[in-house]
């Protein structure tokens, strides 16, 4: 690998610059980061030692389930149904799954793994800034336009997605503060500062639950695997406990979180509120797969079944809101299975390394697995842009860490 770059240290720069790019831009810009994704993908596909890269992309514990779900939605877009604008968009969405692979076997170089995961955290730097400059300020690129505290403020993206991806910044913070306490007590204390200002963002300053699930999802995860098993038990209830306590004091959270309650309990079917919608949704879609349990319905054929049986697209058009019963529905009873193959080894190779890398990996894993059961995270634009190309540089690091600790010993 390192022959290879350095005959091609031209090719080596374009792809390490566009890497970066990706990674900076997946946070806030949809538009750069489809620029930057699609042209370190044809670059990493069509430049000499292509044949090389590609075999050391097998490495990656993911790599077989991640090719596998993109193979099987391909096919079925191309031969079953004849290509469509919706199948065109499902194969588009899920090509990133080779991106993942793609952007991980490049980032296993120190060097730009640095400058990628440097990037990554100026982009959520912005979007954090943003978001509370947003409070004072409306800001031209907000997406809300509401001064003042107990409003929304999601700035680039909804407010869903930017709780998930203000959740995740906070959890890999907060890892960066305890494994820089030894080396630089500053580094350290502004890592945490970091963590503590993105959760404080995201609990008071976003409307959405899902950001707070993702968080405490990913917090129980990082204690599971750092802690002594004696510990576990205290250190889980603690913070699960100070977590909830803070969410608790966030009138936006007290708000979602009540009305998500009398939502569930006035539930009536064709019900126009966010927990009826998802519960009719998630009807729609195991039927059809019921009813089409092999092959399922067929590639994007969801938008058009689901305006056809709630005469309306008001948030049921787009997505089921269940990662697992979308591919089920639409590609049959393998897809949520390989799905699920890849999500278990993700999971199992950040179980695999010790530190920070193996933690934020598996963290990674186990909130795309939950998030999955009430949103769309690996298809829906924003999640989707985010979740992607980080899980190829969480990959790359917890890899790289891994290997050299091997070789340590």
């Amino acid at each position: 690998m390192v022959e290879s770059r350095a005959r091609h240290p031209k090719q080596t720069l374009v792809l390490g610059v566009l890497a970066t790019t990706t990674l900076f831009a997946a946070p806030f810009s949809r538009a750069l980061f489809i620029t930057a994704a699609s042209l370190f993908a044809l670059t990493w596909l069509f430049t000499p030692g292509a044949i090389q890269r590609i075999q050391q992309a097998r490495v990656f514990e993911p790599a077989i389930p991640a090719v596998a779900l993109f193979v099987l939605i391909l096919a079925e877009g191309l031969l079953r149904h004849g290509l469509h604008w919706e199948a065109i968009t499902n194969i588009r969405v899920y090509s990133k799954l080779l991106l993942v692979l793609m952007l991980a076997q490049f980032l296993l170089s120190d060097a730009w793994r640095t400058r990628a995961t440097q990037a990554w955290v100026a982009g959520m730097a912005i979007v954090i800034v943003s978001t509370i400059a947003n409070v004072f300020v409306d800001l031209p690129w907000s997406k809300s336009q509401n001064q003042g505290f107990g409003n929304d403020h999601s700035v680039f993206v909804e407010y869903v997605s930017q709780g998930i991806m203000t959740a995740i910044f906070s959890t890999y913070c907060l890892l960066r503060s305890i494994e820089s306490w030894r080396d630089s007590r500053n580094a350290c204390v502004a890592w945490a500062f970091a963590g503590l200002v993105s959760m404080a963002s995201m609990l008071f300053l976003l409307q959405g639950r899902s950001g707070v699930i993702a968080f405490l999802v990913a917090i129980v995860t990082v204690i599971f695997v750092r802690s002594p098993r004696n510990t576990r038990v205290p250190l889980l209830a603690l913070s699960l406990g100070l977590v909830g306590a803070i969410a608790l004091s966030s009138p936006l959270m007290r708000e979602r979180i009540a009305m998500a309650y009398s939502e569930l309990i006035a539930y009536s079917p064709f019900a126009h509120t966010s927990i009826g919608l998802r519960i009719d949704m998630w009807k729609l879609a195991f039927d059809h797969w019921m009813g089409n349990f092999l092959l399922g319905t067929g590639s994007g054929s969801y938008a058009k079944i689901a305006e056809t049986h709630f005469g309306h697209c008001d948030q049921t058009c787009i997505h089921p809101h269940n990662q697992f019963l979308f591919l089920a529905m639409e590609y049959g009873f393998l897809a949520p299975i390989i799905y699920l193959w890849f999500i278990f080894e993700l999971i199992r190779a950040g179980l695999k390394i010790r530190g920070l890398h193996g933690s934020f990996l598996a963290a990674i894993g186990f909130v795309i697995l939950v998030d999955g059961l009430y949103n769309s995270p690996l298809w829906y634009r924003a999640q989707s842009y985010f979740l992607y190309s980080l899980i190829g540089l969480a990959l790359a690091s917890a890899f790289s860490n891994g290997a050299r600790r091997a070789t340590d010993r």
